[in-house]
């Protein structure tokens, strides 16, 4: 099952202080080198050039505030141990709001105690409810072009949120407390969409299965950051402090996602949902696909393709915290 994928050396970009306000600057210096060559084929490690570490993005207060004081409801955050999701039964609890009966709300107390046992706290879709998580979001995906997200990782020293995997989309790592060790492997599967999960595509083989030797170990301390595209194998350990990390999901859209888009739109044509030739009722021994090759370039012709792939991902402008800030008044 391994793929042949040629990975370059990873580069590491030098935290020299740069006035450069934007995500990607901060994070790489905003110039295209070396995130280009670094892009959709090699980790790349920089460092926050704007002194802050993201501690202005969040940091442990920001995570002590959203679970002690913004009653979040699940799917906003879940605990995970040893790989495993921990039942929410065991840190949510039920509320009431008049005769309105809602459940999944975070219990502070018993998830602090979770944490305190070894559990990783990963808040979720920080990018629609955390304002400087969303306009940092916001910021990259003008930047890129593509759709991004945002969870949080808070790990108790020495302790680990999932095993050996890779992630279907590329990522941004800032670390805003604490050390992580990342220990990251060469692809085991090529460029992954979505829905090309290991356990999908890797034929039953276990991801720990063949040659491991790491393409970079590292140990990320606070304000640096790293870019890895998707598919690379990974795992996650803390030092020996707790740790937090944000990880920027980078939602890149495909050819694939252009043609998924296309075939939408082609149900709407009435021949193209007429019946494949059949070799008794027609008296046909194939499907012609000369016939198929007219329709797919008449298709073509009838969509502006560039118009498509610019609008690609667009929805996710709404999703971002902070940038529809003032619109009421």
């Amino acid at each position: 099952m391994t793929t042949a994928m040629p990975v370059v050396a990873t580069t590491t970009v030098a935290p020299t202080p740069e006035a450069d306000p934007s995500a990607l600057g901060r994070c790489f210096g905003g110039g295209p080198q070396p995130f280009e060559q670094a892009w959709q084929c090699a980790p790349l490690i920089g460092h926050d050039r704007s002194g802050a570490a993201f501690a202005d993005v969040l940091d442990v207060g920001a995570v002590d505030e959203l679970i002690t004081t913004r009653a979040l409801r699940h799917p906003a955050f879940r605990l995970v141990r040893d790989g495993d999701t921990l039942s929410r039964s065991g840190f949510t609890s039920t509320r009431r709001w008049g005769a309105t009966r809602y459940e999944g709300v975070i219990d502070p107390a018993r998830t602090v105690a979770a944490l305190a046992d070894g559990a990783t706290l990963v808040l979720q879709a920080l990018h629609t409810y955390w304002v400087p998580l969303g306009r940092f979001c916001a910021d990259l995906h003008a930047a890129l072009g593509h759709p991004t997200q945002a969870n949080a990782y808070l790990t108790p020293a020495a302790e680990r949120g999932r095993g050996l995997h890779y992630d279907t989309h590329d990522v941004g790592v800032l670390q805003t407390a604490g050390h992580k060790r990342w220990e990251i492997f060469a692809p085991r599967f090529e460029s992954p969409l979505g829905s090309q999960h290991w356990s999908e595509v890797g034929g039953g083989e276990d991801l720990d299965d063949g040659d491991l030797t790491p393409v970079l170990e590292t140990v990320l301390g606070p304000g640096d950051c790293l870019y890895l595209p998707r598919g690379f194998v990974h795992r996650v350990v803390s030092e020996d402090e707790a740790s937090l990390h944000v990880t920027v999901g980078i939602h890149v859209q495909t050819w694939h996602h252009v043609l998924a888009d296309l075939l939408a739109a082609a149900a709407e044509d009435p021949v193209l949902r007429q019946a494949l030739p059949s070799a008794v009722l027609d008296g046909r021994e194939a499907a012609d696909p000369a016939v198929l090759e007219r329709q797919v370039k008449e298709l073509l012709g009838s969509v502006d393709l560039a118009e498509r792939v610019a609008t690609l991902g667009g929805g996710a402008w709404a999703q971002y915290a902070g940038t529809h800030e003032g619109t009421l008044t």
